[in-house]
């Protein structure tokens, strides 16, 4: 530990027992005034890459592995409805210095993948992204492709 460093401990599961997922609560910063920030955390054990989308089909976080950390992506202040699914698109680089969530590709619209068919939500859930508040989604639970228990549970800060 360092001083003055932000951290989360997240306790997992492992082939071989638990282990911990060390997560950097590093300050969202780079951000215009009155935005807040997003990002998600994969703690589905045993999961494929999921993707976190808008209830429009935009792809917000694409092929987010067990135990990873995407970046922040910034979001005007509003109620976003998200779902999680498990889909096969790989989105064209994307480059901005800043990227918002409404600026993010419509992927699956309708829940419809052009080239791959329909798109299955696993779980859905809403956010109500705050003036200079800053959101973590976990996606918990433990995968099980007949029947997927996938929990999320969304964490906000204020800095």
């Amino acid at each position: 530990f360092s001083a003055g460093e932000l951290i989360t401990l997240a306790i997992v599961r492992t082939n071989t027992g638990l282990d911990l997922v060390r997560i950097s609560d590093i300050p969202c910063r780079n951000r215009p005034m009155g935005r807040a920030c997003i990002r998600a955390v994969n703690l589905n054990y045993g999961s494929p890459a999921l993707d976190v989308l808008l209830n429009d089909g935009r792809m917000v976080f694409n092929d987010v592995r067990y135990k990873q950390v995407t970046n922040f992506k910034m979001a005007r202040p509003q109620d976003y409805g998200f779902y999680i699914a498990q889909t096969s698109y790989v989105p064209s680089p994307y480059f901005q210095d800043i990227e918002t969530v409404e600026e993010t590709p419509m992927a699956a619209p309708g829940y419809f993948l052009p080239g791959y068919g329909s798109v299955s939500p696993l779980t859905s859930f809403y956010i109500d992204a705050k003036r200079n508040g800053v959101y973590t989604i976990y996606i918990l639970g433990m995968w099980n492709y007949q029947n997927p228990n996938i929990r999320v549970k969304v964490v906000e800060d204020f800095q």
